[in-house]
């Protein structure tokens, strides 16, 4: 496993304010019992979030190679404002229409180099579709919680993905 960009408290924090027990089914189709959902996590827990994946992104990436943060679905684009802040970069969120499964953006990507972002990566579903829509350039992908239980996860086109933590949920 790699480094992870927040303490172990922290990281049982985060956990106990964000993983939910049910009968789940992921954006990949795979079924879960646990899931964690980022937008339970609140207050300064947000802000150790937020700090996490600006340092785990300032890690791994050149910061002359990118200049837009693109955030995946719901959960992630609440990162993006305040992610993009710290890092001096613009923020594109991803958007899908009402019950609709494809994402779209509100602005031109055409020039745009970005990080892509998301709050949780299982196996890179909603980030793979995404990269598909995307005009601009793919530099990379960060996630807040990888828990897809690879030693080095990788989108489909190759793109290596970074994360905060790492836990394999059920």
């Amino acid at each position: 496993m790699s480094r992870e960009y927040v303490t172990p408290e922290q990281k049982l924090q985060l956990f106990d304010a964000a993983v939910e027990f049910g009968d789940f089914t992921l954006a990949s189709g795979e079924k879960a019992d646990q899931k964690f959902d980022f937008d339970r996590i609140q207050d300064e827990l947000f802000v150790v979030a937020v700090n996490g994946l600006a340092v785990c992104i300032q890690e791994n990436f050149d910061p002359s190679d990118f200049d837009t943060i693109v955030t995946i679905a719901h959960g992630a684009n609440r990162l993006g404002d305040p992610l993009a802040d710290i890092l001096g970069k613009r923020h594109i969120p991803s958007r899908k229409a009402s019950g609709a499964k494809q994402f779209y953006f509100d602005m031109l990507t055409q020039e745009r180099r970005a990080v892509f972002v998301d709050d949780v990566f299982s196996k890179g579903t909603n980030m793979n579709a995404v990269s598909r829509v995307y005009y601009g350039q793919k530099i990379g992908a960060a996630v807040l919680l990888d828990r897809s239980g690879k030693a080095n996860p990788i989108l489909m086109d190759g793109t290596p993905v970074v994360s905060v933590m790492q836990h394999k949920l059920s």
